[in-house]
Order: C-alpha cells, then structure tokens, then sequence
C-alpha cells in the first residue's frame, strides 16, 4: 500500500495531466488502501474459468473480462452486499478483506483467494479541496492542511493493515479456506485482465493523455519497487 501511494504520488508529479481530472478540485492526498481479492459462498475460485456460470459483485471494470468465461457481473453498493449474498443474488465478490469484515459479510463467504500484498486490484482514497477556496487561503493555513494531510494519509495506511489482519484471524477462526494463488494461477488471472489495461490506454489516449507513457512509466515505478 505504501509502495502504491509512493508510486501514484510520483505519476502526479511526473503527469500534472492526470489531476486535470479533478476539474475544479485538487487533491490533499491521495492513497492506496488494502487489496482486493476474490471471495466466493458455494466454491473456491482459483483460476479465471472457475468464474464460469458464476454471479459476483465487483468493480464495474471486470465486466469485460467476465464475459470471456461467461460470468456475470451484479454490481451491488455497499448495503446490498448482505442480501444479495444471503439470498443468493451473488455468490461472490472481488472486494478487499476490511470491506467485507466491516460489512460482516465475511461470515457469509467460504473461500479466498488472494494474489499477495498487491492484491488482484489496489483502489486508492483521498481527500480533494476546492481550488478557489483553496487559493483563498494564506501560505501558512494552507500548510496545516498539507501537514494535517500527510498524518491522515499515514494514519489511514497504519489502521488499514491493523484492520486487515483481525479480519484475516477472523476469516481463518470461522473455518474459511484461505488459499494464495501460484505463480502460474496470478499469470492466468494477469492475462484474463489485458483487456482492461488495453482499454484503459485506449481510452485514455483519446481523452487526449499520455496513456502509454503513463501505463509504461508505472510498470517500471513497480518494478523498482519490487526490487
């Protein structure tokens, strides 16, 4: 997670394109939290085709990728995660483990997969100031904001882990089986997931952005700190 927002933070700075995004708003801080992973009721899920004939709630961009192997992506907010897996409209979810602990659908769920500390999907949470209201304030109260920013960013990375591990203990407690996928099964989910990157840098290209540049200069940030 740390090594996520590092990252991230060093594209803003590298690519001053991407906070365009924010329109009339800029970022106080922007951070990674816990990974994502797949969590499923009746089976275990361990490579892209046990997704077959399957529902699963999920963030909207798996829905290509969902059709390949002919599962169906139910996107579901928040308060309908329960329901729906308790009625059986879902049977699983790729969503990160303090999500579902906090939500208690953990004690619905059976089975884990996971794909190590980045997950199979890293999303990010921040916090985004007005740009007038921003530039209405002196050099010193804007300072208090920054410091207060980066304490909160640091917080919320040292509380996300603590929370992510009581529900790791609390998922092995009520008998889940937890399994961690092979090398060989994370390379079956990275090639059942090309078509997302390829989109995104097509699309993002005809927003009028660096994408590959962007893509390929991330890949390497990863790289470094991999090693």
């Amino acid at each position: 997670m740390s090594e996520r927002t590092k990252i991230f933070n060093q594209l803003r700075a590298d690519f001053p394109q991407l906070d365009k995004e924010f329109g009339d708003a800029m970022p106080l801080y922007w951070r990674s939290i816990v990974p994502e992973h797949v969590n499923t009721v009746k089976k275990p899920v361990l490579v892209p085709q046990d997704l077959a004939g399957m529902k699963l709630s999920a963030s909207t961009w798996w829905e290509d990728p969902f059709k390949t192997v002919n599962a169906a992506l139910i996107f579901l907010r928040a308060p309908d995660w329960y329901m729906g897996l308790d009625r059986g409209l879902i049977t699983g979810q790729i969503i990160h483990w303090n999500a579902i602990y906090a939500f208690r659908t953990l004690e619905l769920f059976k089975f884990h997969t996971t794909f190590g500390p980045g997950g199979i999907d890293t999303p990010f949470i921040g916090e985004i100031f007005n740009r007038d209201v921003w530039n209405s304030f002196p050099a010193d109260i804007q300072k208090i904001f920054t410091d207060t920013a980066k304490e909160q960013e640091q917080w919320g990375l040292e509380d996300d882990l603590v929370k992510q591990a009581e529900a790791i203990a609390f998922a092995r407690k009520i008998g889940n089986l937890i399994h961690e996928a092979t090398p060989q099964e994370y390379q079956q989910w990275y090639e059942f997931t090309q078509v997302v990157r390829d989109k995104w840098i097509k699309d993002t290209a005809a927003a009028g952005f660096p994408a590959q540049q962007i893509f390929d200069e991330a890949k390497r940030l990863d790289a470094q700190y991999r090693n």
